[in-house]
C-alpha cells in the first residue's frame, strides 16, 4: 500500500478507531493502530511477535485487531464490497458459486470466527485494486490462465526468489468437527459434485 492510500484510508476510519488521552498515559494513535492491523493482515505474525516491533503489549493487541477489523469493512464495505440488493445480484452469485465451485444456491460462504478479518481482508483487497492497481497487483504479478487449452502463461514474479514472504510455521491442528466437514466436501467434490474437467485440471498442476 503506498503512502496516500494509507492515508486516505487513515481519514476514512479515523473517527471510528480514535482514542483519547488520559492523565494517566497517551492513547495508541488511530496510525499506529491502523498500521499495525495492516501488518498482521498482510504478513500473518503472530501478536506477540507484534508486540515488539510496535511496543504494544500483546493483550491490548489482540484487542486492536478484531476492533480495526470491523472499522475497516465497516467503512469501505458500501463503496468496494457491496451486498447485492436486488434479486437479479443474488442470483448472479449463486450462479458464480455454480460455476466456480459446483455448489448450486449458495449465496455466500463465511466462517463466523473469521467473520471480521474476512470483511476487513476483502475490502482491503478491493479498496488497493481500485486505488494503486499498478503497485499492488502489477501484470507480471499474476499468472493467466487459458482455460481452452489449459495452459498457463507465467507471471515474471517467479523470477524473483524473494516474491513472498516466508510462511510462519503453526503448531495446532484442526479440529474434529473441521476434518468432518474437509472430508465432507471432499466426498462431494470427487462424488456427486464432481465436474468433467477437474482430473485434468489436477494433472496439469
Amino acid at each position: 500500500m503506498d503512502g496516500d492510500s494509507f492515508e486516505f484510508l487513515l481519514e476514512k476510519i479515523q473517527p471510528l478507531i480514535k482514542r483519547m488521552d488520559t492523565n494517566m498515559r497517551q492513547c495508541i494513535s488511530a496510525g499506529e493502530r491502523l498500521d499495525l492491523t495492516l501488518r498482521y493482515l498482510a504478513t500473518g505474525e503472530i501478536q506477540t511477535s507484534l508486540s515488539f516491533q510496535f511496543r504494544i503489549a500483546q493483550n491490548t493487541i489482540s484487542g486492536i485487531i478484531p476492533a480495526e477489523c470491523m472499522a475497516i469493512s465497516q467503512v469501505l464495505q458500501n463503496e468496494f464490497m457491496k451486498v447485492p440488493d436486488c434479486p437479479e445480484e443474488w442470483r448472479k452469485v449463486a450462479n458464480d458459486f455454480l460455476g466456480l465451485w459446483n455448489f448450486p444456491m449458495c449465496l455466500g460462504a463465511l466462517d463466523a470466527k473469521a467473520k471480521q478479518i474476512v470483511l476487513a481482508t476483502c475490502c482491503l483487497h478491493n479498496f488497493l485494486r481500485s486505488k494503486c492497481k499498478d503497485l499492488y497487483t502489477p501484470i507480471s504479478s499474476l499468472d493467466h490462465e487459458d482455460i481452452e487449452s489449459r495452459s498457463f502463461q507465467q507471471g515474471t514474479w517467479r523470477n524473483d526468489p524473494c516474491t513472498f514472504l516466508p510462511f510462519v510455521k503453526r503448531f495446532y491442528r484442526g479440529t474434529t468437527v473441521a476434518k468432518e466437514i474437509r472430508n465432507r466436501f471432499t466426498n462431494y467434490s470427487n462424488g456427486p459434485g464432481s465436474v468433467s474437467w477437474q482430473r485434468d485440471m489436477c494433472d496439469l498442476h
